[in-house]
């Protein structure tokens, strides 16, 4: 979340003539992750057959952004510790 924000961010001080398409971009992207967040939750829960939904919407809420950002600082790290250019 915070990398598209970001990117939509730099670009739309790049070229401030696409800034509000950025934004539009970026709202959706982010729009369309949640979505699919929740769906693949819902999954699990049938398949598991869990019946607490709030705990599920929380944890969902945490574990794919947290799993995202574990990965690109992990893979930040390892670039680093290789002197990577």
């Amino acid at each position: 979340m915070l990398y598209i924000f970001v990117a939509a961010l730099i670009i739309g001080l790049i070229h401030p003539f696409f800034r509000y398409y950025n934004f539009v971009n970026a709202f959706f992207i982010l729009t369309a992750g949640g979505y699919f967040n929740g769906f693949c939750t819902a999954i699990m829960m049938r398949y598991f057959g869990a019946s607490d939904w709030k705990l599920a919407a929380s944890s969902s809420a945490f574990i794919l952004p947290g799993s995202i950002v574990i990965v690109f600082v992990l893979v930040d790290f390892i670039e680093y510790f290789e002197k990577a250019n």
